[in-house]
């Protein structure tokens, strides 16, 4: 509707404008037709009659199109006007959505509907949820890779290891049925092995004394009182592959503070009163390391012997100090191929006005021979058992005898007695190889009659 009415006001103008024009051009035309023609003079008459009627009619119209042009200019004005508005409006209007687009696009909105944007959405929460899930699951695979290598790498070290031992037993077997061992020849099959036997035995120190309070509460040692040492070993079976092993368990009291205690305990487990075809090994760590090998002697008159390697770890806490150890003993001999291996853990802690000693071993026997006699896997099991005893004794004694030049305690001083008696009488005992057979037949709960002792039909009837 404006348009038209702005169409209507446009022609308007034109033809007024075009007749205006006319009105003007005729005076100067007659005018210079008659200063031209003066010669016509019938005609001038009759022009200056027309000419006065027009001026006439000219100074009438002025003051209408004055009022037309007048007329004409407000309505340019207005359009003018109505159209800046107009421009000023849709100015208005295209910055608000200048604004809202500029908004979308930091918050990162699409342009899109909002029918449209909410799959996008959800898309992108998916997209992030599925990458942490891929996230984590490269994480975990990567820790379970770690872990299987790990493990690769321990299992391919004990098969060597007892790939290793299985060969060095049938070597020892063929050479012991042609009665041409030598010491060379031993010293030769011992000491390539010794170094690997140590880095092993050290590598698994640190992870049982991870599982030191466990074992000990396991074992039942709140239960076990302070009175008399008993080394008798107790036949325990595993539950889960129902493997047959020994365990010992005792506790000391002493009667000594726990810095005494702990240097007096680290004394004696260099196993000093093992002295035969002893070595040290250098590799170890002398600071909370001992690694050492020594051969355990039978009894006076027999030439079987075991030959003991031992690494023994040290760590001492705030408040007690634990040590760890792993041994392998092996027959020499006509016991070669019969092992034990060995696992131990000493606790000693403040109690009272002293320091308690609690002590568990487990001892588990391995032969690698099946052709062994029931005899020799007897006589090899009651040394086992023998040198347990031997090394507990010792131990003991070798504490108190410390303590006593540290702190010169009566009390000291008496268990040192009792430590000495109970030494003298387990060699006495031992001086002949029926009387020591017999004891320890009847240490580990089996009667007499060794010579016909099975322990694996022992084992079996438990």
């Amino acid at each position: 509707m404006n348009q038209l009415r702005m169409n209507a006001a446009f022609l308007d103008e034109l033809t007024g404008f075009f007749g205006e024009s006319c009105l003007l051009m005729l005076p100067e035309v007659v005018g210079v037709e008659a200063s031209t023609d003066s010669s016509l003079s019938p005609l001038s008459s009759t022009f200056d009659q027309i000419d006065n009627e027009e001026s006439a009619t000219g100074l009438d119209r002025k003051p209408v199109l004055k009022s037309k042009d007048a007329h004409r200019r407000s309505m340019y004005r207005e359009r003018e006007k109505k159209l800046r508005r107009d421009l000023r409006h849709q100015v208005g209007i295209l910055s608000e959505q200048l604004k809202v687009l500029q908004k979308r696009k930091a918050y990162g909105i699409s342009e899109c509907t909002q029918a449209s944007s909410i799959p996008v959405s959800m898309w992108k929460a998916l997209a992030v949820l599925q990458r942490g899930a891929r996230l984590e699951a490269e994480r975990e695979q990567r820790k379970l890779r770690q872990a299987v290598s790990a493990r690769t790498a321990v299992i391919e070290d004990l098969q060597g290891f007892v790939r290793k031992r299985v060969r060095e037993a049938r070597l020892a077997n063929d050479v012991v049925s042609r009665c041409s061992l030598s010491l060379a020849t031993m010293r030769m099959r011992v000491d390539p092995t010794d170094s690997i036997l140590y880095e092993a035995f050290t590598e698994q120190l640190d992870a049982l004394y991870a599982q030191t309070d466990k074992v000990m509460r396991d074992c039942g040692m709140n239960s076990i009182s302070c009175g008399a040492l008993n080394f008798r070993p107790t036949r325990k079976t595993q539950d889960r592959d129902r493997a047959e092993y020994f365990q010992y368990a005792w506790k000391q009291l002493i009667p000594s503070n726990l810095q005494q205690t702990r240097r007096a305990l680290w004394n004696v487990a260099h196993m000093i009163h093992r002295q035969d075809d002893r070595e040290v090994h250098t590799g170890a760590n002398s600071g909370n390391i001992i690694a050492v090998k020594f051969r355990i002697k039978g009894y006076p008159g027999s030439t079987l012997s075991l030959t003991e390697h031992i690494v023994v770890r040290r760590y001492d806490e705030e408040d007690r100090t634990i040590l760890v150890w792993r041994s392998l003993t092996e027959g020499n001999g006509c016991l070669s191929g019969t092992h034990s291996d060995k696992t131990g853990w000493c606790i000693i802690r403040p109690f009272e006005s002293g320091t308690i000693k609690e002590t568990y071993v487990r001892q588990v026997p391995i032969h690698f021979n099946r052709d062994h006699k029931a005899q020799d896997i007897s006589q090899f099991t009651i040394l086992i058992h023998r040198s347990s005893e031997e090394d507990g004794i010792a131990i003991a004694q070798g504490i108190s005898s410390m303590n006593i030049h540290d702190t010169g305690s009566h009390a000291v001083a008496e268990q040192a007695d009792k430590f000495t008696e109970l030494e003298t009488n387990t060699s006495d005992e031992s001086l002949s190889d029926e009387c020591a057979l017999q004891r320890v037949l009847e240490d580990i709960g089996i009667g007499p009659g060794a010579e016909d002792f099975d322990l694996g039909e022992v084992l079996r009837e438990t």
